[in-house]
């Protein structure tokens, strides 16, 4: 019966669909982010944006399949990565901070 019970939770959590898991990991980056930015050195910055662009591409490659509240759930969470960028640094996103 443990294996059975075993089996169906494996293959419940197998099934998350490659969308559901981007929006997943994408709010929880979003999340550390926000939490950890200042303490960030350079260097980690900087991956911390490789890793932003890295789920740019990803969404892009995913696009067609969000619907409308996951397409607004996500441009959430870009937002809130833009306004931790310019809290980061708001001398170099004067023109983000200008045009907002």
């Amino acid at each position: 019966m443990k294996k059975i019970f075993g089996l169906c939770l494996f293959l419940i959590t197998a099934c998350t669909s490659k969308k559901n898991q981007f929006i997943e990991d994408f709010g929880v980056f979003v999340n550390e982010t926000e939490a950890n930015y200042e303490n960030y050195s350079e260097d980690e910055w900087k991956a911390t944006e490789l890793e932003y662009l890295n789920y740019q591409a990803e969404k892009k490659k995913l696009k067609t399949e969000f619907d409308s509240l996951e397409a607004k759930q996500i441009r959430t969470f870009e937002t809130r990565f833009k306004n931790v960028k310019i809290r980061r640094d708001p001398f170099n996103n004067l023109l983000d901070i200008i045009f907002d």
